[in-house]
């Protein structure tokens, strides 16, 4: 769990009624050690179907009405990516624990600067990145460790979809909203994971390369997303790819598609 409390479980506000908030919820309100207290997501009818699915008490459209150090101790933050760090400084500055999902934010600025806010406030502020708490990466990363693999001088890391694009017209491919595109959504997953098991975030030398092949046509579409179809441009990227060195020699290569030409429907490791 994020957090533990010891007068009982830690009572959780979640915000955003999105995909992974229902998948956060269906799990949350399972455990033993949580509670969730209440649910907040600018869309009405989202906020009450999901809030009624699980039986949440409080429901609310302006997250600041949920954010009440009285009744929560912690927050999961499921909403678009802009305003990930917003939202996570706000519960902060009360008081709050904060879980919030990838990407960080959408400058190293601005999660620089909340993470120095967490610290100062002696708050737990963790990003919902979970390919390294995978049974199987927990197992590679003791065999890395332990230099069974010997000298691990190079990295491959990839995550291809056939056809992966978060549902169209909405805030996934819209740069102002979401920062990026399939770099941000599902190649932070990979990447966070090497750069695990390397024991290595400083990497000395990034270069790379993004393309948009089939969202701004409308193609590619996947089956992600319950946000509202708003037919937002799509002007992110599709296609990513980057070459990563390191002090020590090791160099790692990061591919990234929602949609690609390829037998499989999906396609990911490192």
């Amino acid at each position: 769990m994020l957090i533990r409390h010891v007068n009982g479980p830690v009572r959780y506000g979640v915000l955003g009624a999105g995909q992974m908030s229902r998948i956060a919820l269906a799990d949350l309100t399972q455990q033993s050690d949580a509670r969730v207290v209440g649910l907040s997501d600018p869309s009405r009818e989202r906020a009450n179907e999901v809030g009624t699915q699980f039986g949440l008490s409080k429901i609310h459209h302006d997250a600041s009405e949920l954010l009440d150090p009285e009744s929560l101790d912690a927050v999961y933050i499921a909403t678009p990516n802009a305003t990930h760090v917003p939202l996570a400084r706000l519960a902060i500055e009360r008081g709050l624990h904060v879980l919030v999902e990838k990407p960080f934010g959408i400058s190293h600025a601005e999660v620089e600067e909340l993470a120095q806010l967490a610290r100062k406030k002696n708050r737990v502020l963790s990003v919902a990145l979970g390919q390294r708490l995978r049974p199987e990466s927990q197992r590679v990363h003791r065999l890395v460790r332990s230099g069974a693999l010997g000298d691990v001088y190079h990295v491959k890391a990839f995550w291809l979809r056939r056809r992966g694009i978060p549902k169209l017209g909405t805030w996934f491919g819209n740069k102002n909203l979401a920062g990026g595109g399939a770099l941000f959504d599902i190649g932070v997953h990979l990447l966070d994971l090497a750069l695990h098991l390397l024991g290595d975030f400083e990497p000395t030398q990034v270069t790379g390369s993004i393309a948009t092949q089939f969202g701004h046509h409308g193609r590619g579409e996947g089956g992600w997303g319950h946000s509202d179809r708003s037919e937002l441009d799509f002007d992110v990227e599709d296609f990513a790819s980057a070459f990563l060195r390191f002090r020590g020699g090791c160099s790692l290569t990061l591919d990234v598609s929602w949609a690609l030409p390829q037998a499989e429907d999906d396609r990911h490791d490192v």
